[in-house]
C-alpha cells in the first residue's frame, strides 16, 4: 500500500475550501447582477433554516426517503435473486434475457405518468417506479458477476453433492458481492432521481413536490434550497452504500 503524502493537506480541508470558494463565487455573482433567477446564498440559507424548523423539510423529506429506500431495497432483492438465477441456469438466461433487455430499453422515467395513473398520487406509485429502476440497474450487474464465475467451480460443487440452492448461496452470491455493490452505487442515485421525477409529475408530498410548487410560483429561493437538500441526500445515500461495502468486506475478512 502506498504511504500517504504527509505534505498534502487533509482531504476534508480541501473539500471545505472548495465549497467555500463555490459559495463565494455564487454570492459575488448574485451581488453583481441581482436577478430573481439567481437568489443570494443568504436568502437560500434563511429558507433552509425556516423550512427545517417549521417541519416542511421533515414532512416532505421523509416521504422521499421512504420512496427511495423502499424502492431500492425491493428492486435490489429481486435483482439479486433473478440475476443469480439467470447466471446459473443457462436455459433460463436464454429465455428471459431478451425480454429483460427489451424492457430495459424503455426509458424508465417515461413510466411515471402511467404508474401515477394506475397507482395514484401516493407513495405506492413512486415505490413501484423506483423499484423497477433499481431492479434493472442492478440486475444486469448481478448477471454479469454470475456469468464471470468459473464453471469448473460449479462442476466441482455438483460432484461433491451440493444442491443448486447451496451453490447459489455459497458460491454465486459471495462471488458476485462486488458486482452487487457496484450496481447499488449506480442504482442509489438513480432511485432518488426517479422518485423526484415521479413526485414532480404528480404527488401530494415529497421533495419533488416542493420543487414543482416552487417552479409554479417562480420561487427560485425555495427551489435552490430543495436542490441543496437533495444533493446532501444523494451524498448520504452514496456513503451508506459505501459503508455497506466496507462492512461486507470486513465480515468476509479472515480472523
Amino acid at each position: 500500500m502506498t504511504p500517504p503524502d504527509r505534505r498534502s493537506p487533509p482531504i476534508l480541508l480541501l473539500q471545505c475550501a472548495a465549497a467555500a470558494a463555490l459559495v463565494a463565487l455564487w454570492a459575488a455573482r448574485a451581488a453583481a447582477a441581482p436577478s430573481m433567477w439567481l437568489p443570494a446564498p443568504l436568502a437560500v440559507g434563511a429558507r433552509i433554516v425556516k423550512w427545517s424548523f417549521d417541519g416542511t423539510f421533515a414532512r416532505n423529506g421523509a416521504v422521499t426517503v421512504i420512496e427511495c429506500v423502499a424502492g431500492l431495497v425491493i428492486g435490489a432483492i429481486f435483482a439479486v435473486l433473478y440475476g443469480l438465477a439467470l447466471g446459473y441456469y443457462g436455459w433460463l438466461r436464454r429465455a428471459i434475457y431478451p425480454v429483460a433487455l427489451l424492457c430495459y430499453s424503455v426509458p424508465l422515467v417515461a413510466l411515471a405518468p402511467p404508474f401515477t395513473a394506475v397507482f395514484g398520487l401516493g407513495i405506492v406509485s413512486k415505490i413501484a417506479l423506483t423499484g423497477i429502476t433499481a431492479f434493472f440497474l442492478l440486475f444486469f450487474n448481478v448477471l454479469s458477476g454470475a456469468e464471470a464465475i468459473d464453471r469448473r467451480l460449479t462442476a466441482i460443487l455438483q460432484v461433491m453433492g451440493a444442491s443448486d440452492r447451496e451453490i447459489l448461496r455459497k458460491l454465486f452470491l459471495p462471488a458476485s458481492r462486488e458486482w452487487i455493490l457496484t450496481g447499488l452505487r449506480v442504482a442509489g442515485p438513480f432511485s432518488l432521481l426517479t422518485a423526484i421525477t415521479a413526485e414532480i409529475w404528480g404527488s401530494m408530498a415529497g421533495l419533488g413536490f416542493l420543487v414543482k410548487n416552487a417552479v409554479e410560483v417562480t420561487d427560485m429561493t425555495g427551489m435552490v434550497a430543495v436542490l441543496i437538500l437533495l444533493a446532501l441526500f444523494g451524498v448520504a445515500l452514496n456513503a451508506l452504500v459505501g459503508s455497506l461495502g466496507r462492512l461486507s468486506g470486513s465480515g468476509n475478512a479472515p480472523s
